[in-house]
């Protein structure tokens, strides 16, 4: 849980115990006083946010410049500036960063087994290397952990809501043979600091969703 969420556990708690041993007034006031240090925790923690976008891009930017013997063709950098991915139609070559831009691998693209789009953690479209085994991608999707917890694909659903939208590429590398790539988050926060869902009637949704449908269709293409 987030520091948000044990702090408003922590004013609940707080504002009850006030109401039985003290009087009321002291009670709100003391509630409004909890609940202002709650909002500039907020507003640190999206400042903060925003600092660290900021100093991502450039980052981005700088390690574009790294990338030797590669043309960009294409490239998309997501949301939160966390990943990454560079195509080279020229050389015929992907890169692929994540983990918050510390991890870069380079691939030729006949070394990729698949591309699969998910949302919320389940998968909607499917692409695969005729030429791979198809070992590794059952391996790995059989054991993913990323779906979301079944309150919250229902919850999603009822609303027509979605949380999460990823591109998950598996590769023949035996060391990092998966890599997900977000294509969808808000600056919409939660109290544990996460993207709260948005509607699937949404901009953000349907830009995000074009977005990931063209990088799925190029790798498709590539790899067939």
């Amino acid at each position: 849980m987030g520091c948000l969420g044990c702090l408003s556990i922590l004013l609940i708690g707080v504002i009850f115990y006030y109401l039985v041993t003290i009087s009321w007034m002291s009670a709100f006031s003391f509630s409004i006083l909890v609940l202002a240090v709650m909002v500039i925790f907020r507003f640190k923690m999206k400042r903060d946010q925003r600092n660290k976008i900021q100093f991502n891009l450039q980052r981005v930017e700088s390690l574009k410049t790294q990338l030797k013997d590669f043309t960009i063709l294409k490239e998309y950098v997501s949301p939160q500036i966390e990943s990454a991915l560079f195509f080279d139609g020229k050389n015929k070559k992907i890169a692929i960063v994540t983990e918050d831009l510390s991890k870069r691998r380079i691939y030729p693209v006949q070394d990729i087994i698949a591309s699969v789009v998910k949302e919320d953690g389940k998968i909607v479209a499917k692409a695969t290397n005729s030429k791979k085994s198809k070992t590794t991608l059952t391996d790995h999707l059989n054991n993913d952990q990323s779906i979301l917890s079944q309150v919250e694909q229902e919850r999603n659903e009822k609303k027509n809501k979605i949380t999460r939208l990823e591109l998950m590429l598996v590769v023949e590398d035996k060391e990092n043979p998966v890599h997900v790539i977000s294509f969808l988050s808000t600056e919409r926060l939660d109290f544990q600091g996460r993207s709260l869902p948005v509607k699937r009637t949404s901009e953000t949704y349907l830009q995000a969703k074009n977005q990931c449908k063209e990088w799925h269709k190029l790798i498709a293409k590539s790899i067939d």
